[in-house]
């Protein structure tokens, strides 16, 4: 069955032999659905619909420190411009950037420039853990929380999820769930997950829920000391009215009391007590609770799970001690680069070849010179350029043909080193005749 449908979805002229009852094709696929040999995931609790307009709307919007760690993370894929690498061996210009068919697309989608898709794009990967590429009316995305993989395994849905069966294809709700999906086949998404779900393995998983005690812990700090400074900003007491009051007249001075010195803008006033009544502080200073390492340490996890260093985040722990150092920051730029930003930027061309097939000898990848957090890569490539020249010069000095030496430097293979039988002058007598080549560059 599941050769079957993939057949189905990758061609769509067998669906006559396919679907005998000659129903249309979503009603079709939505009656296969119905049956015990099909799971859609998208029906179940663990949807991305459930969570991705939460994440947005109550933590993305909301909290300062995961927005800031979801834009740091998108702004840097932004500057990726699409090339086609020569992956060809034998070829001249093998490992180099090359022009070629399928780059217009890349470079103009058809609802956003080119930053803005990509941005987007990382921000579905933020929240919803995958971004969905089709080609379909366009270059363009989808809203994660609108498709559905549609997967093909054993009777038993549960097996599914454990790693049973294969995905086959995809239902846009472009119009909303509770209407009609478009059925998508294998060839018209690519879904890139830079962090793949080990359970739910169609799809990638969020930082963002691996932060959410995070989020949850600092906004309780957060609101503890509004409460502190809204209610007091003094030190909390326990204040004991004479014992000969009544309730009536202990609610009336309590009135009064919070009327007269609490809030903000009565801090440091002086403190007057009717007679008989005693003072208890049971509070301190705010600065002596450790709000401030609280919700630092809330900062520090957030940073660690975004994979956004904490200079780079611009959060408190970050911007402090050795790590305002320019070489602390140079390295930690470039830890961000090599452990986050190329691996993803990686993944996401290999993602893209689906949709733009590459020609032959050629893969998707993205030129550096235009990424920033890159140039420093691009200074050590420049010092091993001039580190090949200088081996070249000396192999051709030593009496190595010159299209030998490039190859061997080039290869790393000094098998391929052709000998011209001319050395350097300085191991000839001056005048003399010998060395007479016998070999001749081909």
């Amino acid at each position: 069955m599941a050769r079957r449908m993939d057949r189905i979805f990758n061609n769509r002229s067998s669906e006559a032999r396919s679907n005998p009852a000659g129903l249309s094709w979503n009603d079709y696929l939505m009656m296969a659905f119905n049956g015990h040999k099909y799971t859609l995931p998208g029906a179940t609790s663990e949807n991305v619909e459930s969570t991705f307009n939460n994440y947005v709307k109550l933590i993305g919007r909301s909290h300062g420190i995961v927005g800031a760690a979801v834009a740091a993370r998108a702004y840097p894929m932004s500057q990726i411009r699409f090339a086609w690498k020569d992956t060809g061996r034998g070829s001249d210009s093998f490992g180099q950037l090359v022009d070629g068919p399928g780059l217009d697309v890349l470079e103009r989608p058809s609802e956003q420039t080119r930053p803005e898709l990509l941005v987007l794009a990382e921000m579905h990967r933020s929240y919803a853990g995958t971004s969905y590429f089709t080609r379909r009316n366009g270059f363009r995305l989808l809203r994660p929380d609108l498709v559905d993989a549609v997967i093909v395994g054993p009777d038993d849905a549960a097996a599914v999820k454990e790693g049973e069966g294969s995905v086959v294809g995809y239902l846009h709700y472009a119009n909303g769930r509770d209407k009609t999906p478009t059925t998508l086949g294998l060839n018209e998404v690519a879904a890139c997950s830079p962090e793949p779900d080990p359970i739910c393995w169609w799809r990638g998983q969020s930082w963002v829920t691996g932060v959410l005690r995070e989020v949850a812990l600092d906004r309780q700090a957060t609101e503890f000391v509004d409460k502190f400074l809204a209610n007091s900003a003094t030190p909390n007491m326990i204040i004991k009215p004479d014992s000969r009051l009544s309730i009536d007249q202990v609610k009336e001075f309590r009135a009064e009391y919070d009327r007269v010195s609490a809030g903000a803008s009565n801090a440091g006033r002086t403190l007057w007590l009717g007679g008989g009544s005693d003072v208890t502080v049971v509070g301190s200073k705010i600065g002596e609770l450790a709000v401030r390492e609280l919700q630092g340490g809330s900062e520090t996890r957030i940073a660690v799970r975004s994979r956004v260093p904490a200079p780079v985040l611009g959060i408190r722990e970050g911007m402090q001690g050795s790590a305002l150092n320019a070489s602390s920051y140079g390295q930690t730029r470039r830890l961000w680069a090599d452990q986050w930003f190329s691996p993803t930027a990686d993944m996401l061309t290999a993602t893209l070849e689906k949709l733009f097939p590459p020609p032959a000898n050629r893969t998707l990848t993205f030129d550096p010179d235009q990424i920033l957090l890159l140039q420093e890569d691009r200074k050590d490539a420049a010092d091993i350029l001039v580190a090949k020249a200088g081996a070249i010069r000396q192999l051709v000095d030593a009496g190595f043909t010159p299209t030998s030496a490039e190859k061997a430097v080039r290869t790393g293979n000094t098998a391929v080193l052709v000998h011209s039988g001319l050395m350097s002058v300085q191991l000839l007598p001056p005048g003399s005749q010998e060395g007479t080549p016998d070999v001749v560059d081909s």
